[in-house]
């Protein structure tokens, strides 16, 4: 989750599938039932999720003056099973990217057309995990980004797939996910229904301690420097058993931390606080 919340405090910077029938919550589980969660792939299957994000983060200014920015940024991507072999391999494609919001609600809309069509392969082993990303720099050559940190992208993605355990579990079991800069615990909390899929309930509390480098050009401007932030996030996360992917989740976190931005050319340096909550909601859509 903190690699999500990084890029898109870092997006900031920058200026600014199927679908089950959806009725009953009811599960088809019983309350006692031992469940083996595992992501599942099928060679041509195609996915579409939206993505809501939701970003309040003062702006300070300096000498105790700040003004409230808010953000939501919207985004369609099509996931796409290209290969099942010893390694799987997902195109996950960009198909729009839009985001509004301002200082004090002064609101403007732009569609970031710069992503629009644009695609990353993800190479996921047999846990799941993400050992490679195809694409990155790609993806952000029409951004002010130099350089954009790949780890942080790995570790996104294998929590979407790989945060599941070695094992059965009931409802109540707990088990934890541990990566550079956060620990997440995780505990099923119950079976339901979900857009019509039999889903694991799982709840998730992550604590996050990291520092990301910033490396960026700006009207012509070369900046570089890090990000550092600390907090906690909380949500909750739906999993469909029999089909092994995600159909949903709402995640809220919580940040704060400082950003120091370093002009190359005058040498000049500035650091800010910063204090910012987030909520990002993911659905699995139809086209």
């Amino acid at each position: 989750m903190k690699n999500f919340v990084v890029a898109f405090i870092l997006l900031f910077f920058m200026g600014c599938a199927s679908k089950g029938n959806i009725g009953t919550t009811k599960s088809s589980y019983s309350k006692s039932a031992s469940v083996f969660l595992k992501a599942k792939f099928i060679l041509g299957d195609t996915t579409y999720y939206n993505q809501e994000t939701y970003m309040d983060m003062p702006i300070n200014l300096g000498g105790g003056m700040s003004f409230p920015f808010d953000m939501t940024m919207e985004s369609k991507n099509l996931y796409i099973v290209t290969d099942t072999g010893e390694v799987t391999k997902i195109d996950v494609i960009f198909d729009k990217m839009a985001t509004s919001g301002g200082i004090d609600g002064m609101h403007t809309y732009k569609e970031m057309d710069e992503f629009t069509g644009k695609k990353i392969t993800l190479s996921i082993d047999r846990n799941g995990k993400t050992s490679k990303v195809e694409g990155m720099e790609d993806l952000f050559s029409n951004t002010t980004f130099k350089s954009f940190p790949a780890n942080d992208t790995k570790e996104q993605f294998s929590s979407q797939f790989g945060f599941f355990p070695q094992k059965e579990v009931k409802i109540n079991d707990t088990w934890t996910k541990e990566s550079e800069g956060e620990k997440t615990t995780y505990t099923l909390m119950n079976f339901e229904k979900k857009q019509g899929f039999d889903c694991a309930k799982i709840s998730v509390k992550e604590e996050i301690n990291t520092t990301t480098p910033i490396d960026m050009v700006q009207k012509g401007i070369h900046l570089k420097g890090k990000l550092s932030l600390k907090g906690v996030s909380n949500g909750y996360t739906w999993f469909a058993i029999k089909e092994g992917k995600l159909v949903e989740s709402k995640i809220s976190t919580s940040l704060e931390g400082e950003q120091e931005i370093k002009n190359e050319s005058t040498g000049n340096i500035v650091k800010a606080p910063i204090n910012v909550n987030l909520t990002i909601t993911t659905k699995i859509s139809s086209k």
